[in-house]
């Protein structure tokens, strides 16, 4: 489901409760990180467990030489990000792809591990990276090859989805549209989780008035089934929307 599909439903089932007046998109949007950030730590809190990756976002960062940001005697080389990246989730290890540099391995590590890593010899193509404490993006090595790395891709969670967003790593034209407009790209939660993110959203905005039942007691999961109905609903609508504004 995109940011619009979900913020579409909220917003009618407020309509409906006659309180839509009080909520905006952007709390909507505030809401949606704030109750996706809970949702992964609760489920993804054991680090052993696989995260799908319709959970994670690619952003794209520029890097750009830098002197050391610790103490380090060595020749290992440093590149740190041009400008500070979103906030990185507690959940999930964080995935960086080089694109030009060939047989190396990105290795994503702690603050403190970063100051202790990058001296073996025979680890030369190893590249550390880490996120310092002024929020930018560190990364070192001893290959050479380094040094001639202008921008990277990082997977990861991000606390903001929407700031993760701006930044994202588009290759064809449609998505690069998309960049443009967050609420048209796709909300990065596994489906699985959806029904629980608007559930939780609604009891927040309208406390007890807000109580879904399975009034039919028929082993079937009914809310997940409303919802799913309540999707389809809004895509038509949606779509209508969209259609009426393209005339």
């Amino acid at each position: 489901m995109t940011y619009n599909q979900i913020a579409y439903y909220i917003l009618d089932a407020l309509k409906l409760s006659g309180k839509s007046s009080y909520y905006n998109e952007e709390h909507i949007l505030f809401l949606l990180d704030k109750y996706r950030s809970f949702l992964l730590k609760q489920k993804y809190s054991d680090i052993k467990k696989p995260i799908p990756e319709s959970n994670f976002q690619t952003i794209c960062i520029d890097v750009e030489p830098t002197q050391s940001p610790i103490n380090d005697c060595g020749e290992t080389l440093f590149l740190k990000s041009s400008n500070p990246i979103p906030t990185l989730s507690t959940v999930g290890t964080p995935f960086i792809s080089t694109g030009v540099i060939q047989n190396v391995r990105v290795v994503y590590v702690s603050r403190n591990r970063f100051a202790h890593v990058g001296h073996n010899k025979f680890l030369k193509n190893m590249i550390y990276c880490a996120v310092g404490a002024d929020g930018h993006l560190y990364m070192r090595a001893s290959n050479h090859q380094l040094q001639y790395l202008e921008s990277v891709q990082l997977s990861g969670i991000f606390q903001d989805s929407t700031e993760a967003a701006k930044l994202s790593c588009s290759s064809s034209s449609q998505e690069s549209q998309l960049c443009n407009n967050i609420m048209e790209s796709t909300f990065p939660l596994e489906d699985a989780l959806i029904p629980n993110l608007i559930q939780m959203i609604m009891q927040d905005l309208l406390g007890a008035s807000w109580r879904p039942k399975d009034t039919t007691n028929n082993d079937k999961d009914d809310l997940a089934d409303l919802i799913g109905a309540a999707q389809r609903l809004m895509d038509n609508r949606y779509n209508k929307t969209i259609a009426g504004d393209a005339q």
